[in-house]
């Protein structure tokens, strides 16, 4: 399934109400499409409430790749 703007919204039932520091590794994939296209129509806090989910998100993501091996190298 390609995520798109018009239909990231069909991943909420999968990503609300999920402890994002819990996730399993595919279900990181699908967190990070649906907050990151949330965040892009998102306004003030609710938009910086999102950025820390999607920061939540990419550091068990990390977490669970480097448990198999991979390392994701990122610029400082």
């Amino acid at each position: 399934m390609i995520i798109t703007k018009d239909n990231y919204k069909s991943l909420k039932d999968q990503v609300e109400g999920k402890q994002l520091d819990a996730l399993s590794l595919n279900e990181t994939y699908t967190a990070l499409c649906y907050l990151t296209h949330r965040r892009f129509e998102e306004q003030g806090y609710a938009r910086d409430w999102t950025a820390i989910q999607i920061y939540t998100v990419k550091q068990r993501q990390r977490k669970l790749l480097a448990e198999r091996g991979i390392y994701v190298l990122t610029a400082a």
